[in-house]
């Protein structure tokens, strides 16, 4: 298949489809300057004289969505250190790995390490500032950890920020401290929009480089929507990301959920929710709330000011919530205010009694199967007896109606969505453990959550992604018919092409799709 091809008539021929609804063996596509013409069995698509490609079984569905993400996040991560393939049980590891690091920023202002996952560490020492400052003494260093939500720097990076003991935390973040001296240990959490204001702005040349290859990366996972879901959002980030879409093409397309501190903006230039603004959608206004401190911030009082505040404008919101309380006290809010569109991002620990009030109110989450492969058996070693049957009960809540989207919170681990298709039918994780088999769903479910449900609960979500007639042809072929593959299949399975408003984004082997006439 190449791109000249889609633009005049084609068929694909012979191939297992999900349409979005159901799936369907021995199937046949026909598309015509990018439409969708005809959509049904093979044997009725006869004496056609477009050119045909042969499937050979390979799978096709509607295109991957990812409801929740952070772009100049995953671009930012590219242009630091990874350490995600790091091994080591112990800060004495982490230490000589660090060593051994290979650091291609001798000319940055600042380190930046990336994917950092404490979760490895054996007993209760962690890494703090001056074990970063047995490696790193005379240079600043930040290392962003895998959760997203915590940070370490060393002593000269602090001193470089200008926080000492004596610094006020700023509302909703937390410096840690040593429990035996009170000092600070150079751990803070949720403290990215914080620390953003005081860094040095990386390249801004190498960052929209940075982003046109993230572009990139998701077309060749099959992924043609986003939705970016900083909290800090602003109007310099999304014109930013504006200009990076319209350099590549628009590869992809983003819904762009704007900061509380946005919304004046959006306001006065009389941009409202759900319209198409500089080549983005406009999504709910994002809402961070986090118990790293304790106590939840912000509070009941404020939450709803906030909430009530964008509801009033007609904007929904989408709150972070993770843990079984800050869900108590977003539902607690969403009671007192609450507006079609409203979700719930995370929603990583429910009980019975919470999922029953989430489908009542007709909220919308989007949450992260794919954590169960990639950080579950972290979770296992860190439960410490705690329940982790409700961890991730996306079956559940489909059961009960709710409107469910799966995405990857990226930079925390990269969008896979084969990976979460995995994730959601085995529940297993990288080592084979299990975690709540009774959330396990079907292929079909599994589908749906990651391309219809994604729309779903998308500020554009009258917008239908099914494939259907009539319709942009929005696929992904895949290498294998995942409805009957095992499970080692599973993970295997490649991205063959992507198709975007019939245009073709990604093909990883032409010869694979090489039409007859």
């Amino acid at each position: 298949m190449v791109p000249e091809l889609i633009s005049g008539p084609v068929v694909l021929k012979n191939a297992t489809i999900f349409d979005g609804v159901e799936i369907k063996r021995h199937w046949s596509i026909m598309s015509d300057a990018g439409v969708v013409s005809y959509l049904g069995p093979d044997e009725c698509l006869r004496n056609v004289t477009a050119p045909v490609i042969d499937c050979g079984g390979m799978f096709v569905s509607p295109s991957f969505g990812d409801s929740h993400l952070h772009l100049l996040g995953h671009a930012a991560r590219s242009l630091g250190t990874d350490l995600a393939s790091l091994e080591f049980s112990s800060v004495a590891q982490v230490v000589k790995e660090l060593r051994d690091v290979e650091i291609d920023q001798e000319h940055a202002e600042w380190i930046r390490l990336y994917g950092y996952d404490d979760t490895k560490l054996s007993g209760s020492k962690f890494l703090n500032r001056w074990d970063l400052d047995q490696v790193f003494p005379h240079r600043p260093v930040i290392i962003h950890f895998d959760s997203g939500h915590q940070t370490l720097i060393n002593s000269r990076g602090l001193e470089k920020l200008g926080i000492t003991e004596s610094t006020d935390e700023p509302d909703g973040v937390t410096f840690d401290r040593d429990t035996a001296s009170g000092r600070l240990t150079g751990v803070i959490l949720e403290g990215n929009g914080y620390i953003e204001k005081y860094m040095p702005k990386l390249n801004e040349k190498l960052l929209q480089r940075s982003l046109r290859d993230s572009f990139d990366y998701f077309v060749s996972q099959g992924i043609t929507g986003v939705t970016d879901a900083t909290e800090n959002n602003d109007v310099d980030r999304l014109n930013f990301i504006s200009s990076g879409l319209e350099e590549a093409g628009h590869p992809i397309d983003v819904e762009f959920m704007p900061g509380f501190n946005m919304l004046d903006e959006l306001r006065s230039a009389q941009i409202p929710y759900g319209t198409v603004h500089n080549g983005l959608l406009i999504g709910p206004v994002k809402i961070m709330l986090s118990s790293s401190s304790g106590d939840l911030r912000p509070d009941m009082t404020e939450l709803f000011k906030i909430v009530n505040e964008c509801h009033i404008s007609e904007f929904p919101v989408a709150i972070h919530a993770v843990t079984e309380q800050e869900i108590d006290l977003a539902l607690r809010v969403f009671s007192k205010s609450h507006m079609p569109g409203d979700r719930i991002e995370h929603a990583s620990e429910t009980r019975d009694d919470q999922i029953e009030r989430i489908a009542s109110l007709g909220l919308w989450i989007s949450t992260q199967p794919g954590f169960i492969y990639n950080r579950g058996d972290g979770y296992i070693s860190q439960s410490q007896g705690s329940d982790l049957n409700n961890l991730y009960r996306v079956r559940s809540l489909i059961e009960k109606g709710i409107r469910v989207g799966g995405s990857s919170d990226t930079p925390v681990i990269m969008p896979d969505p084969l990976n979460s298709i995995y994730s959601c039918i085995t529940r297993k994780t990288q080592s084979k453990q299990f975690i709540n088999q009774s959330e396990s769903l079907s292929i079909i479910q599994s589908l749906r959550i990651l391309t219809t449900g994604n729309s779903d609960i998308s500020a554009g979500s009258a917008e239908s992604s099914r494939l259907q007639t009539g319709q942009f042809l929005d696929i992904v072929i895949l290498s294998e018919d995942v409805s009957v593959s095992s499970e080692d299949t599973l993970l295997k399975t490649e991205v063959i092409a992507t198709v975007k408003n019939g245009e073709v984004e990604y093909v990883s082997d032409g010869d694979l799709l090489r039409p007859s006439y």
